[in-house]
């Protein structure tokens, strides 16, 4: 994480906390599409590509499917 995005905390259905990374410029420019982008390009960067690695990298990717997340996306989207 750098000093332009920071960090939102979500539970996911089973209570677990799952992170999104979230950049001040998606906000500004109320652009959800630039959160999933850095969100989905970190992960695979950093969990890659091996079949060890994938369970981590699908619930690190779940986050943008919760329900509170698309909630998120839309004041996003709307600025409210």
């Amino acid at each position: 994480i750098d000093s332009n995005e920071f960090y939102l905390s979500l539970p996911s259905a089973n209570g677990e906390i799952v992170t999104l990374y979230v950049p001040f410029n998606a906000l500004r420019e109320k652009n959800p599409q630039l959160i999933i982008d850095r969100h989905t390009s970190y992960h695979k960067a950093y969990y890659g590509t091996r079949e060890a690695t994938k369970p981590y990298l699908a619930k690190a990717l779940s986050v943008i499917e919760f329900d509170s997340t698309k909630e998120f996306f839309e004041h996003v989207r709307t600025g409210k």
